[in-house]
């Protein structure tokens, strides 16, 4: 007996050491697809965490004007399954598709009743209704119908998010009267409607609310209102949700690297909790092709560390994330020797390499108009004879563009002139470049390896 002790005891903690080593990489700036290589339609996000599977909630832009509204799962924000449609134009409603038409689901679980509730932006073509909705199901993968719907106490609401407290109670979060204020409604204990409303940050004109709980204390990430374009991220925190608000204070760049924020996720581990701020890349380059944006934020005090990463790594049972190691993934940056002009940056990395693709890195400080968008890529083996890899009119923010393997001792960035008219059906944003082409926004390149 004491002999199967043991080995019983050696089994468990063989199998504690290997979730304490599992480091799953999370990278940003590409299409999602799912376990049936469809492209994950889940914008604008919402998420609950049950057990180790997270299930998320957002607007299908696949049908870009009307969308449904998707429920996939996850267990590592990485490999994501289609669930299905949770609500439907037409179907949960008939209005919907028609007169109303969702922005922002949110999901929340509401231990107390052991319902699953989403809130959301429920809007008219001409965001003349300024109404938000509430739907419920008995399970998360469940029967949606509709609870409520209507301006909240009366109060003209858009774009939206949910909190829940350390308590159970739940709050909606939104726009009001005509994007002048944001608005904070506590919620019923069903949470089925708003029951009070506290006015926050009147006449600034702030959208898309994400609030977080760190300690005792609350911190609200927030933008302007500047349409699907990237602004300035604020932040701003209290210790009481109705009141004691701290003026709104600049963090990250001011693009907040070409996204918006959705919500922030809190990674509990053994070790120690990491934040996860997620946030929308909106119309990369269109709007079904919005990307969803991860990176780790950190807190000590009432400070934020809000810094943006291509990839890292995060450990789910632990509660760690570390930077992604580089060796064997991206090309040693030892031996290389930068030139730059003021429409292409050109490296020779010092030997051949076997590339298969790299990243811009834009510098932090560089502004929404000056982001290289139009672009070509060229390699060579000698720095003389130089060949086109790739050209095209949508450099992604920070993110990995991919090629065809090929060797190469040098690589050439260049900045193109604007077209007059850019590839059919791609809107024009306010971060398209310069008309005559600069490099001078972009800081270095990563070469990504075979």
């Amino acid at each position: 007996m004491k002999k199967t002790f043991t080995l019983l005891l050696l089994l468990v903690t063989s199998v504690v050491a290997m979730a304490n080593d599992q480091w799953t990489t999370i990278q940003n700036g590409q299409l999602w697809l799912d376990d049936n290589g469809n492209s994950v339609q889940a914008h604008a996000p919402g998420f609950v965490r049950l057990g180790g599977t997270w299930y998320m909630v957002g607007e299908d832009r696949g049908n870009s004007w009307n969308p449904d509204v998707n429920l996939y799962r996850s267990d590592d924000l990485v490999h994501w399954h289609f669930v299905k449609k949770i609500i439907q134009n037409g179907v949960t409603t008939t209005e919907l598709g028609q007169s109303r038409m969702i922005e922002r689901p949110k999901l929340m679980h509401n231990a107390q009743t052991g319902r699953f509730v989403v809130w959301c932006h429920y809007e008219s073509k001409d965001y003349g209704a300024s109404e938000a909705a509430c739907f419920e199901s008995e399970t998360v993968d469940g029967t949606y119908h509709l609870v409520w719907s209507g301006r909240p106490l009366g109060i003209k609401s858009r774009d939206c998010n949910v909190f829940q407290d350390t308590d159970g109670t739940a709050y909606f979060i939104s726009t009001t009267e005509e994007n002048q204020h944001l608005g904070l409604f506590r919620l019923s204990p069903d949470y089925h409607e708003a029951v009070s409303h506290t006015q926050l940050f009147p006449h600034q004109q702030r959208e898309a609310p994400a609030i977080v709980r760190e300690g005792d204390t609350y911190f609200m990430f927030n933008s302007a209102c500047s349409g699907w374009d990237p602004n300035q991220c604020k932040m701003a925190y209290t210790q009481d949700l109705q009141r004691g608000w701290t003026p709104l204070e600049n963090i990250g760049n001011d693009l907040a690297y070409d996204t918006q924020a959705a919500a922030i996720l809190e990674i509990k581990g053994s070790k120690r909790t990491t934040y996860l701020y997620v946030g929308d890349r909106w119309q990369d380059p269109r709007l079904p092709e919005s990307k969803t944006i991860i990176f780790p934020i950190e807190f000590e005090g009432t400070d934020c560390r809000f810094h943006y990463r291509e990839r890292f790594d995060i450990n789910f049972a632990t509660g760690e994330w570390r930077e992604t190691p580089r060796e064997g993934l991206f090309a040693d940056k030892s031996e290389w020797k930068v030139t730059k002009d003021s429409t292409s940056l050109t490296v020779d990395m010092g030997q051949m390499q076997d590339i298969k693709g790299f990243i811009a890195i834009p510098r932090e400080e560089a502004r929404a108009r000056q982001v290289v968008r139009r672009y070509a890529f060229y390699t060579s083996l000698d720095g003389t004879t130089w060949e086109k890899a790739v050209e095209d009119n949508w450099l992604p923010y920070w993110a990995a563009v991919n090629l065809e393997s090929r060797k190469a001792r040098f690589v050439r960035l260049e900045a193109l002139p604007t077209r007059p008219s850019m590839r059919p059906g791609r809107p024009m944003r306010a971060t398209m470049p310069l008309a005559r082409g600069f490099i001078g926004s972009i800081s270095d390149l990563d070469v990504l390896l075979k």
